[in-house]
């Protein structure tokens, strides 16, 4: 239920600061010829028309946003009720911006979206907001595999260490090899040359030392010792090497609406809810999640936590989200006692970024300076937004780990795969290097397997 306030209201036969609710707003109004308009700015990212019944129209993920959040708090049909009368609704009021069409006098109503910045928030006075809401939008990353031009993995960390553990156990096992042809002990060899060996095959020098390391007649065991090195080596170099091309030749194409959002998996499970300013902060409404799915908060919670899912809500640390960021903490903290719940919604939360800045969106009724409607619509500066800003920090979450979303839809991740293969690349021929200044001192000249 949302409740409009309206100040000197005397005149029309009701005692000052009366309150209506949706349902019983006054009807003997008649504000025929006044123009009730849905405006915001251009400037805000914000792009396209609104239809005949006030919703705004476009696929951008802003306006989408918006459009939900028109949906569920019903602006529109506040003001159809309020003039209890047709509007012209035939031209795109987002062209001009709240500001020009309220002081042009174009409008004498308008509601106005637009980010919530400090600067913003001292300079409020000149538009007086009766209502305002602060919307974010939180979408859940989807896996790796499922969106390879955002998240980037050429190989994963599970497979190099696999890898490595399997060389190792070759290297081992090709030494005590060749010491058991030479009946020495293993303790007898340095721990440099049992390490050159392990390097050599890893970077991919097909244990090409010198004929004086390795015995004359090469037994079968040895030789498929170390063709199944070179062999795991080589297929890991082409996987890791034609991943890492894939993604070079992918073209990468930045979301900019839902239906992007939708083709890589990302999977929408509510609606966007939102939650009142009140005055009293210290008594915030109870969240309304309006959602034809879930039916219970711990089914909302589970979702959230599944990591296969996004959602577009109310700020988890907002002043009238304070009662859902308990009941987050108190549901993660019983599924893992020994884990700081903070921590593990922030893993669970991954925040994308939309036009550079997340929300907070804010809407607010305006009312041109001088007209009539001003003397019962328009509101002193009450302080309310400086209000539920200042408390909006008390139930901060504490995030220590940096979100795993990649802003740059993973042009890192390319990079860094790069510095690994160049890594690799150099090790290798660090390893040639020292295989040929050993054989040159040892008088032998480097024969390849």
């Amino acid at each position: 239920m949302h409740l409009l306030r309206l100040n000197n209201y005397s005149e029309f036969g009701y005692d000052d600061d009366y309150y209506f609710q949706d349902d019983c707003l006054p009807m003997k109004l008649d504000l025929k010829g006044f123009t009730l308009s849905l405006v915001t700015n251009v400037r805000e990212g914000v792009e396209g028309l609104v239809d005949i019944d006030g919703i705004l129209q476009g696929s951008r993920i802003v306006e989408s946003v918006v459009r939900d959040m028109q949906s569920i708090s019903n602006f529109r049909a506040k003001l159809r009720k309020l003039s209890y009368s047709e509007v012209d609704f035939s031209f795109g009021y987002f062209e001009g911006g709240v500001g020009l069409q309220i002081t042009s006098g174009e409008a004498d109503i308008g509601i106005g979206y637009f980010y919530i910045t400090p600067a913003r928030v001292a300079k409020w006075s000149p538009l007086s907001p009766l209502l305002g809401e602060r919307l974010f939008a939180y979408f859940q990353q989807p896996k790796s595999s499922s969106v390879r031009n955002i998240f980037i993995q050429p190989l994963n960390p599970d497979v190099f260490l696999v890898y490595f553990i399997f060389i190792v156990l070759i290297g081992t096992l090709m030494l005590s090899v060749k010491f058991g042809l030479e009946t020495k002990s293993i303790r007898e060899k340095s721990f440099t040359e049992t390490l050159l060996i392990i390097v050599s095959i890893v970077a991919q020098r097909s244990y090409s030392f010198c004929p004086k390391f390795w015995p004359n007649q090469k037994p079968f065991l040895l030789k498929f010792l170390i063709l199944t090195a070179c062999f795991l080596s080589t297929i890991i170099y082409l996987f890791y090497s034609t991943k890492l091309l894939n993604v070079m030749m992918t073209r990468v194409k930045t979301i900019t609406t839902i239906e992007d959002l939708l083709k890589h998996d990302f999977i929408f499970h509510v609606k966007a809810a939102l939650g009142d300013i009140v005055s009293d902060p210290k008594k915030p409404f109870k969240l309304r999640v309006i959602n034809d799915t879930l039916d219970s908060m711990d089914e909302f919670i589970g979702a959230v936590q599944s990591g296969k899912h996004c959602y577009v809500t109310v700020e988890l640390t907002s002043v009238n989200n304070a009662d859902m960021l308990t009941k987050f903490r108190e549901r993660v903290h019983s599924i893992n006692p020994m884990r700081n719940s903070d921590d593990q919604i922030c893993d669970s939360l991954s925040i994308l970024r939309i036009e550079r800045s997340n929300f907070p969106l804010a809407g607010s009724f305006y009312v041109r300076k001088n007209s009539p409607l001003r003397g019962y619509l328009n509101r002193q500066e009450t302080g309310l937004l400086r209000r539920y800003l200042s408390y909006t920090n008390n139930g901060t979450l504490v995030c220590f780990s940096k979100s795993k979303y990649l802003e740059n839809l993973g042009v890192d991740d390319v990079v860094w795969a790069f510095i690994v293969l160049g890594v690799l690349g150099s090790m290798a021929i660090l390893v040639l290097l020292l295989e040929h200044y050993w054989c040159k001192n040892s008088g032998e000249i480097l024969v390849l397997i």
